[in-house]
């Protein structure tokens, strides 16, 4: 195995809030810049700090700790909330956690493009470790992470294309790392540790592998895109062969979730040598949170399920705000994923499995304080009912609680409520047979009570 020449950077940017969560950004990136690091800059409305180049994950990972136990620290002081996540779940506002990086010192154009192509099939794959925050402005979003899904940042990059608009770009610029020319990929959301550094080792993995596993290359833009909106549970294609013809393999399209295929990639021979000298690399605490955050993408379970969970169990913005800066403190000490985002061990609500009346729907909200807010703007609607994917969206909450209000406000909409009514029955995301993986069969009682079907 070739000897890594190579460094990687991050940029980090960060949410800051005060107490009354109002955003604190432009007080904060001074005090930063002053106090912790001159390199912090303000970009894009929020502070930001790039980390210097670094030959070993290990010193990355020292650098990122020693800045984000300094920020909270200032923060904690001045009894501000510090927020590493996708997108703000209460304003339309993202921030990302850019990996920078080099296989050759100094960086040099060729080597830069060899890594763009080593990295171009891998792309779903980032996208399914990046995701966070499916939440913006206060509202679920139709995909699982609302920066992926809208930020301008989302776009998908080419095979040959060389626009710096686009995710695996050419960067280059006078801060921090950027004072020479790297790779930047610009997928990765803000996050705690293991989630940041699970994308650096992927892509440090991969801009090292000389041969690139056999993947689904094929409709690798829309691959993206499925996954950005469906997450582990959205269903890549694949060939399967059953023999050989005049023009090639014969076979028969089969799909696989790319959490599955996920799962197979890591125990790649090609992979397997890379992957686990990159993984060396972190602490012994870091390494064994970022297998861990593997071993669950792998069962189809991503950070943007967690943090969608947590939203349930705390809608008070000022109670998930808290948690946010926990997850971050707790991730600088070492504790899991699953137990800093506040995730129960069963989920608050009885999704579809059991069926309930309204009334004990009702009871359950009002114990425990959940507040509900629907837009009723058709658009939005719209958009999460074109969900095609049967198993992600009889899963979702949103939908659940969006069919319950638009039943029954639906003089306010008038006769848009039917057209939803009608979709659902016909996509049987809405039947009276009460059946396991069916909506509430109660909503359906409603509705037709109140003459909408």
């Amino acid at each position: 195995m070739d000897s890594f020449n190579g460094k990687q950077g991050l940029e980090i940017e960060m949410f800051i809030k005060d107490e009354e969560l109002e955003k604190r950004h432009d007080e904060a990136y001074s005090i930063f810049q002053d106090e912790i690091n001159s390199r912090t800059y303000f970009d894009d409305g929020k502070p930001e700090y790039p980390t210097e180049p670094h030959n070993n994950l290990r010193d990355l990972e020292r650098e990122v700790r020693n800045y984000l136990s300094n920020v909270l620290d200032i923060c904690r002081n001045r009894g501000w909330y510090l927020n590493l996540i996708g997108s703000d779940p209460y304003s339309i506002d993202f921030a990302s956690a850019h990996v920078h990086n080099s296989i050759t010192d100094p960086p040099i154009k060729k080597a830069i493009f060899s890594m763009r192509r080593r990295l171009y099939n891998i792309q779903p794959f980032i996208a399914l470790l990046s995701q966070n925050s499916p939440l913006s402005n206060s509202q679920i979003t139709y995909c699982k992470d609302s920066r992926l899904g809208y930020s301008v940042w989302s776009r998908f990059t080419e095979y040959d294309t060389t626009n710096p608009s686009h995710y695996l770009s050419l960067a280059s610029g006078e801060l921090g790392h950027t004072h020479n020319q790297t790779l930047e990929v610009r997928i990765p959301s803000s996050s705690i540790l293991e989630q940041v550094f699970a994308n650096v080792v992927i892509i440090k993995t991969f801009i090292q592998l000389k041969d690139t596993p056999i993947l689904p290359i094929a409709q690798c833009k829309e691959n993206f895109f499925k996954v950005i909106r469906y997450g582990g549970e959205a269903l890549i294609p694949l060939l399967k062969p059953t023999g050989i013809g005049y023009l090639g393999f014969k076979g028969k399209k089969v799909y696989v979730k790319i959490s599955e295929l996920f799962g197979l990639l890591l125990k790649d021979d090609n992979v397997q040598d890379y992957l686990k000298e990159s993984l060396k690399e972190l602490s012994p605490s870091l390494r064994s949170r970022v297998l861990e955050f593997f071993n669950d993408i792998s069962k189809g379970y991503t950070m943007s399920d967690f943090i969608l969970e947590t939203y349930f169990h705390n809608q008070n913005k000022e109670s998930f705000t808290n948690i946010l800066n926990n997850a971050i403190q707790n991730s600088l000490k070492g504790e899991s994923y699953k137990e800093i985002l506040d995730t129960p061990d069963r989920p608050f609500f009885p999704i579809i499995e059991k069926n309930i009346s309204l009334e004990e729907l009702e009871e359950m909200l009002k114990k425990n304080n959940f507040d509900f807010k629907i837009d009723y703007d058709t658009e939005q609607i719209e958009r999460i009912l074109s969900c095609r994917d049967r198993i992600s969206i009889r899963k979702s909450l949103a939908l659940r609680f969006l069919l319950r209000e638009l039943i029954r406000h639906h003089k306010m909409i008038g006769k848009y409520t039917k057209d939803v009514i009608k979709y659902a029955i016909e996509n049987e995301l809405m039947t009276n047979d009460g059946k396991e993986g069916r909506l509430l069969s109660a909503v359906y009682q409603e509705a037709r009570e109140r003459g909408l079907i």
